[in-house]
């Protein structure tokens, strides 16, 4: 049976989606529609049962919200030789240390040896002409580090320095302003002074990583 022309205009704001509600609302006509389906059985029933569906359903932005679920806190990967990395310097002090558990490949010395710039080659780079490594500390700070340089590539490099049984050490890269900086703390001088000796220079992403003694986790001025 063919559609009258309201019907016809009906099944076109169906169509057309949520924004048609209104006008669908002006054109059907429930107490007419339920008078026709008692004495007419066929596509047209079957598209007036769609329309009552549709109009006894609310609009999208009329449906209540569901609550938000509140997010969990991811829980510290903690290694077998353990190294807490405090991550993006975004996150907030009371943060506690991510400890990696897995085991960190080393970086064999001989390659760090053939891949890294010599003291002498580092002040014939014009911004890092008048270096200086500092008076020894614990802290190691490292700059010039490649903005691809994540936490992963960096602890191949010092895991090296973790003894069994000792403090972990603490790496933490920063990030936004500070990007392409980072600290490292050791349980003891004498490691970060070997650390310093040997990697300084490194060409990490074929940049050279600049290493100096820091004081109280900040950058030497």
């Amino acid at each position: 049976k063919s559609l009258s022309r309201r019907e016809m205009e009906i099944e076109k704001a169906l169509f057309q989606g949520a924004d048609r509600h209104p006008f669908l609302r002006v054109l059907y006509r429930p107490g007419e529609a339920q008078a026709k389906v008692a004495s007419e059985m066929g596509p047209t029933s079957q598209l007036d049962a769609v329309y009552r569906q549709l109009l006894s359903e609310p609009l999208p932005s009329q449906r209540p919200l569901e609550p938000l679920q509140s997010a969990q806190k991811a829980p510290a990967s903690s290694c077998s030789t353990p190294f807490s990395s405090l991550g993006a310097a975004a996150a907030p002090p009371a943060v506690e240390p991510v400890v990696v558990t897995e085991p960190v490949a080393c970086v064999p010395e001989e390659e760090i040896l053939r891949s890294r710039l010599s003291r002498e080659e580092i002040c014939r780079i014009p911004r890092f002409s008048s270096y200086s490594p500092g008076e020894p500390s614990k802290v190691l700070y490292m700059k010039n580090l490649s903005r691809n340089a994540t936490v992963k590539d960096l602890l191949p490099l010092f895991s090296r320095f973790q003894e069994n049984g000792a403090p972990p050490l603490r790496l933490r890269l920063l990030n936004g302003r500070m990007r392409g900086q980072a600290f490292l703390t050791f349980p003891t001088v004498s490691q970060a002074q070997e650390a310093l000796e040997l990697l300084n220079g490194f060409l990490l992403f074929g940049k050279p990583l600049i290493l100096e003694f820091g004081r109280s986790g900040n950058p030497p001025s």
